[in-house]
Parts: structure tokens; sequence; C-alpha cells
């Protein structure tokens, strides 16, 4: 069974949709792009299937704050940190939670819609994540 975790209803929802929202913006804006080069990244850094398991219906495998630095690098994380309004460390714990619960939020029926941009999936996301927090 899928577990899928919303962080919209703890005391910290609203700093959550922030760093969910930066995340996606500065994953979107990167070489990335989409779904599938994020997937080509934890893939090319030897976690697809730490990846894989967030796109399909399984549960959710953890990854660690040093598997994100690995997959993501300083650079990205900083990036996201600043659009998050916190630390660099704080930003990689932080992604190391949402990352995941995000991916499998994309990819509700268990794939990758081919193409499906980051970008176009943070609109989505944030429409649904605004209804949540009003």
């Amino acid at each position: 069974m899928r577990r899928i975790e919303s962080t919209h209803g703890e005391a910290g929802g609203v700093s959550n949709a922030r760093m969910e929202s930066a995340i996606l913006k500065v994953l979107g804006n990167q070489r990335l792009g989409s779904l599938e080069g994020l997937v080509d990244q934890f893939v090319g850094k030897g976690l697809g299937e730490v990846i894989n398991s967030w796109i399909s219906p399984l549960e959710n495998q953890p990854v660690s704050v040093a598997q994100i630095r690995r997959v993501l690098g300083n650079e990205t994380i900083a990036e996201i940190a600043w659009q998050a309004r916190m630390s660099k460390k704080e930003a990689s714990t932080q992604i190391a939670v949402l990352l995941p619960q995000l991916v499998d939020r994309l990819t509700p029926g268990g794939r990758i819609d081919p193409g499906q941009n980051l970008l176009e999936g943070m609109n989505s996301l944030v429409g649904s994540m605004n209804k949540a927090l009003v």
C-alpha cells in the first residue's frame, strides 16, 4: 500500500508548503526540468531503487541527507535554502523528508507521464496546497 503523508495540517504547514514550492521551483528551473531528469540524477548516483520506490505504489524508501547532497549538490541545495528562507543544513534535512512525498504525489498512478515538467507539477501541487492552507 502506498504511504502518503500530508504535511499541511501540521504546525509547520506554511513553512513546509514554502519548502515544497522551493524544491519544485529550483529543480524545475534547472537542467533536470522533468521528473525523468530527477530520476536520472538519482540513478546516476546509485539511488535508482530509492527514487523508484517513491514513484511506485509501494512504501517510500527513505533518503539520507548525505544522499540528497550527493544527488543534488551544494549549489542546488543552497538555492532551495535561499528560496525557502532557511539554512542549507535545515534545507538538506527538509529535502530528505519532503522530496519523497513530492515525487509520490506527482506520480499518483505509480508512473511518470513522459516529459512531465516539475514546474507544471509544482503549479498543480501549489494550487492544492493553497486550498489546504485556507
